[in-house]
């Protein structure tokens, strides 16, 4: 099994996870990257998935996955974003 299908089978059954279980909430960190740059990162404390979607195309190995991800209400002062200007505290 490829590590690409491990890691979507691992936040496929994290998007199961009812939000009201502890389990539900990880740590997270967003990586925009751009012409081989980074230009923003966002790091989160404590998300939950809102939303998981799997797509695969007809081509063998292809596929699109969408995973929205939420903060927690009261650690949203938490979420941290930085590129392209001075690290700033949301």
């Amino acid at each position: 099994m490829g590590l690409l299908v491990i890691v979507t089978c691992k936040v496929a059954r994290w998007s199961l996870v009812p939000s009201e279980s502890s389990d539900a909430y990880r740590q997270a960190s967003l990586e925009i990257i751009s012409a081989g740059q980074m230009v923003r990162k966002i790091d989160m404390t404590n998300v939950f998935v809102v939303d998981y979607i799997e797509e695969y195309g007809n081509q063998a190995g292809t596929g699109t996955f969408i995973l929205k991800i939420k903060q927690k209400k009261e650690k949203v002062k938490e979420v941290a974003i930085e590129g392209g200007y001075a690290s700033q505290e949301v």
